[in-house]
Order: structure tokens, then sequence, then C-alpha cells
């Protein structure tokens, strides 16, 4: 079950994130790895989430044409990475499976996912990764599940 829901959690983030990852960059600013029709995914190294985006990166590619590059990162590095990239205004990072006690500190550079579907969600996950009423994110491990 756990499975099911971060993987559809993951799919979601990344199908809503195509506009951006797949094309919608500004010329010149996407990673030298991953030029051209592609979405980079920064995960925590070692972590679940690596282990799904590595287990669902082609699967993915196959359905959408969209080639998946992770970026494994350690825990201790992460919030610097993205720290760094959000001052310098060059997102390296379409998708970031990050910390949920940072949405608050980048809520500013989070793209909101508003309209989202949100039905296979609880409305409690909704309320967590929401702010200032706009929902930034889910959490992917849930206390109970």
């Amino acid at each position: 079950m756990k499975k099911r829901i971060f993987s559809v959690l993951l799919a979601s983030v990344m199908a809503m994130s195509l506009t951006a990852g797949c094309g919608g960059k500004k010329e010149g600013s996407e990673p030298s790895e991953s030029k051209g029709n592609s979405i980079t995914v920064l995960v925590e190294s070692g972590s679940p989430a690596e282990a799904l985006a590595n287990e669902t990166a082609a699967d993915f590619e196959k359905e959408t044409g969209c080639k998946v590059v992770i970026d494994a990162v350690a825990y201790t590095g992460m919030y610097d990475k993205l720290s760094t990239e959000i001052k310098a205004g060059e997102a390296t990072h379409d998708v970031g499976c990050l910390d949920v006690v940072w949405l608050a500190a980048f809520r500013d550079a989070i793209e909101p996912i508003n309209d989202a579907d949100k039905s296979d969600f609880l409305p409690t996950l909704e309320e967590s990764g929401t702010l200032d009423g706009n929902l930034l994110g889910y959490p992917k491990l849930v206390p109970g599940f």
C-alpha cells in the first residue's frame, strides 16, 4: 500500500512537471546531462524515493517520451543544493522529493500544484503540504501507514 501511494504521488508530481521539465525551460538553462526532452528529479540517495524513481523511470519515459534523469544526493546536502539553485535563479531540478518541513523555506520557489487530481490522497496529506492556500507537495512518508 505504501509503495502504491508513493508511486502515484511521484507519478503525479512528475506528470505535473512535464510542461516545465520536458521542453519548457529557458534556452541554456537545462542541465548538461539532460538536454532535450527530459525531467530531472532530485531524491535522497539510498531512500525509498530513489528506489521508486529508479523502478518507475523507464515506464514513465515509455509512456510520455520524456527521459527521467535522477539526481540522488545525500540528505545533508539536499537543502543546500536547493537553496543554492534558488538563490542563483537557475533550477537544475524539475521535481524534488524533499523533506516536508522544508516547504515553508522554499514556498516562494515551489510551483503550486493546486489543480492536481487529489482523489487518491487523504485530506490530511493535502493539509500538511498546503501553505498560504497553495498545495506545494504531499508528504511521502506518513506514520501509521
